[in-house]
């Protein structure tokens, strides 16, 4: 028996700035039926940007679309502690490639 087209799983790749230019993060999402079923990030080696890609995986993976879209820069910052000077931007690269993967998936 066929696997319907709807039980196939779907990748979304969201991005936050340029690999390979600076500051940015990379977070693929694997979909089975509206449910991120993996998340996986890649990240330009900070230490403090991999941290916010890690939580940020570990918090969606197994958990809705809905859910995921409603993780915001502070909920982040909660999960994984204060920011460290000069990385205040990590929290953002993270969240802004989810939001980005969740806008290719609503196209």
């Amino acid at each position: 028996m066929a696997v319907s087209e709807t039980l196939k799983p779907q990748n979304v790749v969201g991005v936050c700035g340029t690999p390979g230019q600076g500051n940015h993060m990379i977070l693929v999402l694997k979909l089975l039926d509206g449910l991120i079923v993996q998340a996986r990030y890649s990240t330009y080696g900070c230490v403090v940007a991999e941290t916010c890609g890690q939580w940020l995986c570990d918090e969606i993976e197994g958990k809705s679309l809905s859910y995921a879209s409603t993780i915001d820069e502070k909920q982040l910052i909660r999960g994984t502690g204060e920011m460290p000077l000069g990385r205040e931007h990590c929290p953002r690269l993270a969240i802004e490639a989810l939001k980005n993967a969740i806008e290719q998936i609503e196209k």
